[in-house]
């Protein structure tokens, strides 16, 4: 309200400059007669004038030294400023600690890289040992196929020469006793125990190797 009135007595005080400023023009160009008549008018605004002025310095002063009192009884604002400029940089400092640098960034994905690699190997390694398994697995399988069928063959009395060459290719069964044909099955029968053990070994460090790869 009080600035409203403020600038209320400036605008009224601006319109009563102009009016006495235009005065002097008008009254050099009135007649004697008017002059005379117009004097005490305009010495009247003149004073007015010169009153309102006053009252406007008396006022800005005054309004000068309340805003000057208020502002020394404040209480001083530095500590609190610094203060909270202290804790600004303080959050800034620690959240430039916790914020990722390019040289952890670089470092991190030379590990990924290095991981990457070592499961590519296990990988490799895994997919090395499931051949083998498979290739372990087929001998076995078709071992024991030629036991059952020598076996077999051994109980009905067939000891065809041919037949034992296109069975076995290279093993060498003589067909003269019985007993030389029990100590071929024998020994066929401890290949596929070898080969068997072997199996359940590579399997067993399959399942290993699986626990080692992370993720998995």
């Amino acid at each position: 309200l009080k600035i409203w009135k403020t600038a209320k007595k400036i605008d009224g005080s601006l319109l009563r400059v102009q009016e006495v400023l235009f005065s002097p023009t008008y009254f050099k160009k009135a007649s004697a007669e008017e002059k005379l008549r117009l004097f005490n008018s305009l010495l009247k605004g003149y004073q007015e004038e010169i009153d309102n002025l006053t009252k406007r310095a008396k006022f800005g002063e005054n309004t000068f030294l309340n805003i000057y009192q208020k502002l020394y009884e404040a209480p001083d604002p530095y500590p609190g400023l610094a203060s909270i400029t202290e804790v600004v940089s303080e959050g800034m400092k620690k959240e430039l600690q916790t914020r990722p640098t390019e040289k952890l960034v670089e470092g991190l994905r030379k590990k990924v890289k290095i991981l990457q690699v070592k499961l590519s190997e296990k990988i490799s390694l895994l997919e090395t040992d499931d051949g083998k398994i498979r290739e372990l697995t087929e001998k076995v399988n078709e071992q024991q196929k030629l036991i059952q069928k020598l076996e077999d063959d051994t109980l009905k009395g067939y000891s065809s020469k041919e037949w034992k060459g296109t069975l076995f290719d290279d093993w060498d069964i003589s067909e003269s006793t019985g007993n030389e044909l029990s100590e071929e099955i024998r020994q066929l029968k401890e290949k596929i125990r070898a080969q068997t053990a072997d199996l359940e070994k590579t399997k067993t460090d399959n399942v290993k190797l699986y626990g080692k790869i992370p993720g998995l």
